[in-house]
């Protein structure tokens, strides 16, 4: 099995400086900052995501399984398969909340209320999405390449095999067991139709372990781009700006007055 390595050209380690500390709530805004921990949610889970490909590769599993052969192999390969598989959809889904926060909440409801920043990430979808980008921000062309992200073909197959298995439960691993013909052997009389028995779409794990590789690209260099320009190039600098305080102060109080 060829190694996977995605470390050297696509990096994803300087994501994980957006979350925000001190230094960032001193010199942006909350919108800002809900968006900045939002690139951090996503660089977890795409590391899960590659860390779960790298299991992929492990020839034993010992001292994991009680039997090492081939059979549990091959279950521990599609375990971590499907993680990789889930932890890759989620990501999809946070790259549009990131967007949907930045584009939202101009007050410090956002960071000061969980509710709120909760709320916010539950109404994010592709309508609601489009009005903050498109009606509100003026942003139609980063719409539009968030959509032809989402439609690309391998996208769209990734997205279909993680809601396959959200809704039928799994599929049929080749080397997991024997799934059989689904037409009944017995043919019924007259224009009785053949009866089919249930069974499971089958997935080749190899198959399905380079699709997630090439997805792994894909996704990095959309969501890449779209933290290049939508967040400050200085947002990552350690900077604590302590004249901003006082401004923050009446911000803050202007927020709990209308709130309280």
């Amino acid at each position: 099995m060829k190694v996977f390595d995605l470390s050297t050209n696509y990096n994803i380690d300087e994501w994980k400086w957006y979350k925000p500390s001190i230094s960032q709530s001193t010199r942006y805004p909350p919108y800002e900052l809900a968006a900045g921990l939002k690139i951090e949610d996503i660089y977890i889970q795409l590391k899960n995501a590659r860390s779960s490909l790298l299991f992929m590769q492990y020839d034993s599993y010992k001292p994991f399984v009680i039997e090492d052969s081939e059979i549990t192999s091959t279950y521990m390969r599609s375990k971590f398969l499907f993680d990789a598989l889930a932890n890759y959809n989620y990501c999809i889904d946070l790259s549009w909340q990131f967007l949907y926060l930045y584009y939202g909440n101009t007050d410090y409801g956002i960071i000061q209320d969980s509710k709120i920043y909760e709320n916010e990430t539950k109404q994010c979808n592709k309508e609601s999405l489009r009005y903050r980008m498109i009606g509100l921000a003026k942003e139609p062309e980063k719409f539009e390449y968030i959509m032809n992200f989402f439609n690309k073909p391998l996208t769209k197959e990734i997205r279909n095999a993680y809601n396959y298995i959200k809704h039928r439960g799994t599929y049929h691993v080749k080397g997991l067991g024997v799934q059989g013909d689904d037409k009944f052997p017995t043919v019924f009389p007259g224009s009785v139709p053949t009866l089919k028995i249930i069974t499971r779409e089958t997935i080749d794990l190899g198959e399905w372990r380079s699709k997630l590789i090439n997805f792994d690209i894909s996704f990095y260099q959309y969501f890449n781009k779209l933290i290049k320009e939508t967040m400050p190039n200085d947002f990552t600098d350690g900077t604590v700006v302590v004249d901003n305080l006082s401004m923050i102060a009446e911000k803050l109080e202007d927020w709990y007055q209308k709130n309280i």
